[in-house]
């Protein structure tokens, strides 16, 4: 892992906040800064949905429950007591930063599943209604109407998909067949 230092809070944010730099994976600030606060910039990088995610870890010289309370409620992740050992600052990053990449993991793969389940919903939303069509069109049943329109997209002979047929059918209100193809389908389900 990469370690940019910078000068002050300003200087961090600015940093942080360019679009040519990559995002940081972590940030390791103290409380007390030059300009304004660890809990300031903490504020600040909440805000951004770039950053809002990003772990922080504050180190301050005050310890007690009262002002890890205020740290933590400012929207830091955790906090370093001073003076502290070289082991237990890298062991917090290191915890911290797996815990930030296994969250991101986890929003990614969340995000992909919403996705999905937003793609499947509207092809339901598509074939429902264009089954309906079907059913009105030629006086199908719910069951009859679904298979009519399974066998048009067979019948195509072609890659598309029983969405893409339904979405034919809500745009045009008919099959997209000859009608004595459609005529031969229709009777096929009927008779079955």
């Amino acid at each position: 892992m990469a370690v940019q230092a910078v000068a002050d809070a300003d200087a961090a944010l600015a940093a942080i906040a360019d679009p040519d730099r990559p995002a940081p994976g972590l940030v390791l600030t103290d409380v007390m800064l030059p300009g304004r606060s660890g809990l300031q910039v903490t504020a600040e990088l909440r805000k951004s949905p770039r950053t809002a995610r990003l772990p922080i870890i504050m180190l301050t010289a005050r310890g007690g429950s009262d002002a890890a309370a205020e740290w933590l409620a400012a929207g830091a992740d955790d906090y370093i007591t001073k003076p502290f050992s070289s082991q237990e600052l890298l062991a917090r990053v290191r915890a911290n930063h797996e815990l930030h990449e296994l969250r991101e993991t986890a929003v990614d793969e969340a995000e992909d599943r919403a996705a999905s389940i937003r793609t499947a919903l509207d092809s339901n939303r598509a074939i429902g209604t264009a089954i309906g069509i079907v059913m009105a069109g030629h006086r199908l049943t719910a069951t009859q109407g679904f298979q009519l329109l399974a066998l048009a997209g067979a019948s195509q002979h072609s890659n598309r998909t029983l969405r893409e047929i339904a979405a034919e059918v809500v745009d045009s209100g008919k099959l997209p067949l000859r009608p004595t193809v459609t005529d031969v389908l229709v009777m096929r389900v009927t008779s079955g």
